[in-house]
């Protein structure tokens, strides 16, 4: 079998997929944090959309690489979502379907909406909920959670590939022949998507289970009657 870009979409988006049943499984061991429920759905609807865009019948303006590419930016989106939840920070319907709007009101009224701007804005909307993500995560870091940091990095590698992804898209513009490159900037954008749907399952639910035992040792010290420092605090200090 040749591997090309459409095989390495395929592989990525069964990645994804198992990836997002494991965070959802972890979920289901601790319904008290939302971030590894809000994430696994992200990686489950990447996983669903790529699928669409690497069918040999897709074609920019059929109804599947549409889905597909709204779906692309739904999956930041609901990872941002995540990121919030771990700051314990309300969640904005209204920021959470932006992307999509945008893209969707693009797509419709955009007079000569080319293939090259639809990925442009694609990557590009993604792009910005990626950072967004990792600066939710970076403004939480008062507190002494070690897998917070690989997470960052991991969303802000992410954020780079997708921003020049969009970038290129634009400026270059996207070909037909570097939709079964391996060399080209998308071949690039799902060997590196492999590596942060792995990488970010595993640090995600690290990050959850260090919160709660952050909160557990913090409980420990504190007289639940008084909320002030224990005998055990004072001892410890």
């Amino acid at each position: 079998m040749d591997i090309n870009l459409p095989t390495l979409m395929v592989a990525a988006s069964f990645v994804a997929g198992a990836s997002g049943v494991f965070l959802i499984c972890a979920w289901l061991q601790d319904r008290t944090a939302q971030a590894p429920l809000l994430w696994g759905v992200a990686n489950l609807v990447l996983a669903t959309g790529v699928p669409l865009l690497a069918s040999p019948d897709a074609a920019f303006g059929v109804p599947s690489t549409i889905i597909g590419l709204v779906l692309l930016d739904v999956s930041p989106a609901l990872i941002w979502a995540a990121a919030r939840s771990c700051n314990q920070r309300s969640l904005s319907p209204t920021l959470l379907g932006a992307g999509v709007l945008i893209w969707l009101i693009a797509f419709v009224t955009g007079f000569n909406f080319s293939p090259d701007a639809q990925m442009s804005l694609c990557f590009g909307l993604a792009a910005a909920y990626l950072l967004a993500a990792a600066l939710e995560l970076w403004f939480g870091r008062t507190e002494r959670i070690q897998a917070r940091w690989p997470l960052i990095v991991l969303l802000m590698i992410h954020t780079v590939f997708f921003a020049a992804g969009s970038i290129l898209a634009s400026v270059n513009g996207f070909s037909a022949a570097e939709a079964t490159r391996l060399d080209s900037w998308f071949g690039l954008i799902h060997f590196e998507t492999l590596a942060f749907v792995v990488g970010t399952a595993i640090f995600a639910v690290a990050m959850v289970k260090e919160k709660r035992e952050l909160e557990q040792m913090t409980a420990a010290r504190i007289d639940p009657l008084t909320g002030v420092l224990n005998r055990r605090a004072f001892l410890e200090t």
